[in-house]
């Protein structure tokens, strides 16, 4: 059990570390196959620590040509982060909708400090998390799908998820 925790967490970290767009299909189905609770665990951390370290390669790589196309806007997007970095960013985490290989883009652009990345990060993303995790926990195994009664796919648990999934965003 152990095992599949620490390779879950090490995929996801893998895979919000460099950008690859499937997190939210491996949120769903690590709710799945982990359960709810160390689903969370890993998902939570795992998104965080890739987070954190794609923000930082992006800094080291990439901060001085992101500044220099944005030239003087760049000036006052600098100046916005330095007064309220951690506010912008815990705002942009809650938003599901903003891709989150842009909000690692943007921060990396700022001087906010990777600690504090990582726990506003942490915080803001885990609502999203909590709901993704939940609805994949509540899908049904390939054998209820297998039989195809209606009843036992679509439970008022998963359309309760589906529905708040849908409603997110919002």
């Amino acid at each position: 059990m152990l095992l599949s925790w620490c390779v879950a967490l090490v995929l996801y970290i893998a895979v919000t570390g460099f950008s690859i767009p499937v997190a939210t299909l491996l949120s769903l189905a690590l709710g799945r196959l982990l359960g709810f609770w160390p689903a969370v665990g890993v998902v939570s951390f795992g998104s965080t620590v890739g987070a954190t370290l794609a923000m930082l390669l992006c800094r080291t790589l990439f901060r001085e040509s992101v500044l220099k196309r944005l030239g003087p806007r760049g000036e006052k997007l600098l100046a916005g982060f330095e007064r309220n970095g951690p506010f912008f960013l815990f705002t942009l985490r809650m938003m599901p909708q903003v891709p989150f290989v842009l909000v690692n883009l943007v921060m990396s652009v700022s001087s906010i400090r990777a600690r504090t990345f990582f726990l506003v990060s942490q915080i803001g993303m885990l609502p999203a998390t909590c709901l993704y995790v939940f609805t994949g926990s509540q899908l049904p195994s390939l054998q209820v799908v297998a039989r195809g009664e209606v009843g036992e796919i679509l439970t008022w648990p998963l359309i309760f998820g589906l529905v708040l999934l849908g409603c997110f965003p919002l």
